[in-house]
């Protein structure tokens, strides 16, 4: 059975709130966000690992619009037999990351981006735009027998009404080893799900120039083998 180390840190930005109001008609929204607010490169500061790269098998949704929200789930898989543990980086900005066992020997991770287009003036067309500006990158390699995996977005897409594109994380890994696990979840949960864990939690440091950052704490729920780290 897998052993998880997990030192996850979730960071929070205190968002402005209410934009300054528009006097002159025709003036966009966009020019009265906060940069922060717009679509840009992300925080995310990951690297692809060392490694040979493995053989991923992928499917892709592509983007699909109902109303002013969209959707997009990438899927990739490979074969991980002969590796035992390794190492699990992530980041996102916006979403939850789930980390879990597989029941094969198998490697899947699945990237989910929500898109919202509430608030613009082609609600559909501004959903689909917020996910197609969010950049993920995904890397499985092997290196000495052990499973290496980075998972993160480069850029993060925002509308004009200042709705970030929400990347949600799922990964899934033999039951095999040892993993350490570490990443960024600047506004969501990361939870790590076994019937058997063994989890070492750190708190992080506060990001300097940001308010609200905060400190991270770990909750055992023996009933679910689950552990959800958060605020």
């Amino acid at each position: 059975m897998p052993r998880f180390r997990v030192h996850a840190r979730r960071k929070g930005f205190v968002a402005k709130t209410g934009l300054l109001a528009l006097i002159l008609l025709g003036a966009s929204r966009a020019e009265a966000q906060d940069p922060r607010y717009q679509t840009r490169p992300s925080d995310c500061r990951v690297e692809a690992p060392a490694g040979e790269p493995l053989a991923l098998r992928r499917e892709d949704s592509g983007i699909r619009i109902n109303g002013y929200t969209g959707e997009r789930v990438i899927t990739y898989a490979a074969d991980a037999a002969g590796l035992s543990g390794g190492e699990i980086v992530f980041c996102a900005e916006y979403g939850r990351v789930e980390i879990t066992d597989s029941d094969d020997g198998q490697v899947r991770l699945q990237v989910r981006f929500d898109g919202f287009g509430e608030g613009t003036r082609a609600p559909g067309e501004s959903a689909r735009r917020v996910i197609e500006d969010t950049d993920v990158r995904v890397h499985v390699r092997a290196q000495q027998g052990r499973l290496l995996i980075r998972v993160w977005h480069s850029t993060q897409g925002f509308t004009a009404a200042a709705q970030p594109a929400l990347v949600g994380i799922r990964v899934q890994v033999p039951a095999r080893g040892e993993y350490r696990v570490t990443g960024d979840a600047y506004h969501g949960a990361v939870v790590v799900r076994h019937a058997r864990l063994v989890v070492d939690t750190r708190s992080t440091r506060q990001r300097r120039g940001l308010a609200g950052a905060g400190i991270v704490r770990a909750s055992r729920k023996p009933d679910r083998g689950e552990i959800a780290v958060a605020h």
